[in-house]
């Protein structure tokens, strides 16, 4: 067993991730743990560039600049927390830091002569999301550093191992670590030649297939994700004092508009609105009647009392004066005449008791008691009115259609529901409704891609927890100011669905997880081939171009923009052209 192979076997036993990366930027050995954290293929790893398979994914955009950073400065880096999008949709949380190896190191053939090695290590946690609590983070980060310390003694003693194993097989370690050494400075340092000749390769029996290039039109966008939340939240208080007798929701019911939630007793507010209904309707009823009082019927009665008095009294005085007459020639005697004018004078006091009564009657419709009356009237419907509201309050109502959640407060906290039984208080909180209206995204983007975006730009959204579908969006806002986490900056993004069709709205739930792609330009006839045609050669990208006599040789090409499937070719490739896509082998 070589000193390579022992070396690997050591590594891939670890828990911990262990990327190497040349200076060239090609991943030159993976172990089991990394292709399990990154949910990659040795196939679809060792021997490409670090660019192609992480920068082609924007959620991976942290994982890529630190590698860069790493190779760029040939430094040692302090651990990351990154959150990392799997090949499948998950996005997860991975702890990573990078160490350098120079050419002096006696493991030069793990890692190309000198390079970068990236170890990884996947944080624990049950939400899946990078955002936790600083108690939580802090313990992940405590287990990180012990991982860390077993990692260290876990080299130390392959490092004794080794140094064993050398004693008993120098000769021929040295003999194998030579000619490796040697082959890797010779492949380094042929950087004058511009093409090199590989063996034939048959498309049926070699591992890989070939292509023709070809001219597509290209569009280009960028994808980013984030939950689905409703666009806005309403919190229900009560309006009224009560005890809950239904609750008609559980958490998480879709519910209409004006839709009953609870509940509240409401026998006495009923027996206190109809009190104060029939005393409003007295008071109306009286008020109507002194508005058009002059011609009301007690005005009127008396005004016939007053005309018949005064008839009755107009009658009697010519009958009192022909009485006279007759009693002056003699003709009746005195006390027919006193009679008379007895009846005269009761008919006067009648008359003058009419007039009294009449001018009372009228007096009784003036303007300022109208208007007390009026007061009173409205003090009455202003009393029926709060009643009333307070009896329609122990109905407590959705004020919008959405999902039902726990009540949160102004400041943040979370406050059970109310339960069948239970007594609520004026401003109890008793709900919280997530208007569904229109929902929102929250995402973040990096420093390489916000240039890109901007508020209106259209934005297509699809989920693996809604298969099929694909709901239209538009950017709400893109923050000027980034957030910097673990030294990571991320300017956050807000998307906006304005409306989902209601044959829809029974597939898509409040949190499911989104994927946000925004096209960004389309770039017609132009030459392009797929992300995995490019790999990394001297330090330059290039191609396995097919000859007429179906042999390869390496072509060095310019690149351009590239979306998730293919990348622009600006410069080394024609359209007429065949090239060789190949399939990489486990190292081990």
């Amino acid at each position: 067993m070589n000193k390579n192979r022992l070396f690997g076997q050591i590594l891939n036993s670890l828990e911990e991730g262990i990327l190497t990366i040349n200076m060239d930027g090609n991943i030159t050995f993976c172990n089991k743990a990394a292709k399990l954290l990154l949910n990659l293929s040795n196939k679809i790893l060792v021997g490409r560039s670090y660019s192609k398979i992480f920068l082609a994914e924007p959620k991976n955009e942290a994982f890529y600049q630190i590698i860069s950073d790493a190779i760029e400065a040939a430094t040692l880096h302090e651990q990351h927390r990154i959150p990392y999008r799997s090949p499948d949709g998950r996005t997860y949380p991975l702890i990573i830091n990078t160490s350098f190896i120079s050419s002096s190191t006696e493991f030069d053939e793990l890692s190309d002569n000198q390079g970068v090695v990236v170890s990884i290590y996947k944080e624990i946690s049950d939400a899946g999301t990078v955002a936790e609590s600083s108690e939580t983070s802090q313990e992940h980060v405590d287990d990180l550093r012990r991982a860390n310390v077993r990692l260290e003694h876990e080299k130390e003693k392959a490092k004794k191992f080794l140094r064993r194993i050398e004693f008993i097989k120098i000769g021929l370690t040295f003999i194998i670590f030579a000619l490796f050494l040697g082959v890797i400075m010779y492949l380094q340092n042929s950087t004058t030649l511009d093409k090199v000749k590989l063996e034939p390769v048959n498309q049926e029996r070699g591992p890989g297939k070939i292509i023709n290039v070809m001219r597509d039109t290209m569009e280009v966008g960028i994808t980013l994700s984030g939950p689905l939340q409703p666009y806005s939240t309403v919190t229900l208080a009560a309006q009224t004092a009560g005890k809950v007798i239904r609750r008609n929701f559980k958490e998480g019911d879709q519910v209409q508009k004006e839709q009953i939630l609870y509940e509240l007793e409401r026998k006495e507010v009923a027996r206190q609105v109809r009190s104060a209904r029939v005393a409003y309707m007295k008071l109306l009823e009286q008020f109507n009647e002194l508005k058009s009082w002059e011609g009301s019927l007690e005005v009127k009665q008396a005004q016939r009392k007053f005309e018949l008095a005064k008839l009755e009294l107009a009658n009697e005085k010519k009958k009192l004066a022909e009485t006279r007459k007759l009693f002056e020639k003699g003709i009746i005697p005195r006390i027919e005449f006193e009679q008379a004018q007895t009846a005269y004078k009761k008919l006067q006091y009648n008359y003058k008791n009419a007039e009294e009564s009449l001018e009372k009657t009228i007096a009784k419709g003036e303007s300022e008691k109208l208007e007390v009356l009026r007061l009173q009237l409205f003090n009455s419907k202003e009393e029926l009115m709060e009643l009333e509201k307070k009896y329609e309050a122990t109905l407590v109502r959705a004020p919008v259609a959405g999902v039902v959640m726990e009540p949160v407060a102004s400041d943040g906290t979370h406050h059970n529901f109310k339960n069948e039984g239970d007594m609520v208080k004026g401003g109890d909180l008793m709900a919280t409704i997530g208007a569904t209206e229109s929902y929102r995204i929250s995402a973040m983007v990096g420093d390489l891609n916000v240039k890109y975006i901007r508020a209106g730009q259209p934005v297509s959204i699809t989920s693996f927890a809604f298969p099929g579908i694909a709901l239209k969006g538009e950017i709400e806002r893109v923050s000027a100011k980034a957030i910097v986490e673990n030294k990571i900056r991320y300017f956050p993004v807000r998307i906006m669905v304005p409306a989902i069709p209601d044959s829809l709205r029974n597939q898509i739930r409040l949190g499911m997880l989104t994927d946000c792609y925004i096209p960004i330009d389309t770039i017609p006839d132009t030459l392009v081939v797929p992300l995995e045609a490019i790999f990394r050669h001297n330090h330059k990208d290039a191609v396995y171009a097919v000859m007429p006599d179906n042999s390869q040789e390496i072509v060095y090409v310019k690149t351009g923009l590239s979306n998730e499937k293919n990348i622009i070719v600006t410069h080394g490739l024609a359209d007429t052209m065949k090239i060789f896509i190949r399939d990489d082998l486990d190292a081990f």
